[in-house]
């Protein structure tokens, strides 16, 4: 399980927040729910509405575009 302060550290490495102080960082982190996902499993799907925002805390994430594009992985920073 990821930590409050771990969470807040990953937080801060995103550019849509990193100017934000910790105590927003924390706040944010509060309203966040972790979700662990088993290996191979969709997540999302291009063209289907999306919820919420996702933040990769371990792992990686094999991102496709259904197109037959060029698949990247991703991973926490």
């Amino acid at each position: 399980m990821v930590s409050k302060k771990q969470g807040i550290e990953q937080l801060g490495k995103v550019p849509l927040f990193s100017g934000l102080s910790s105590k927003d960082l924390g706040r944010i982190w509060e309203s966040m729910k972790v979700v662990k996902h088993p290996e191979g499993k969709e997540i999302i799907r291009e063209g289907h509405k999306g919820i919420g925002f996702h933040l990769i805390l371990s792992g990686a994430v094999r991102v496709s575009r259904a197109a037959g594009g060029r698949a990247i992985v991703l991973g926490p920073n």
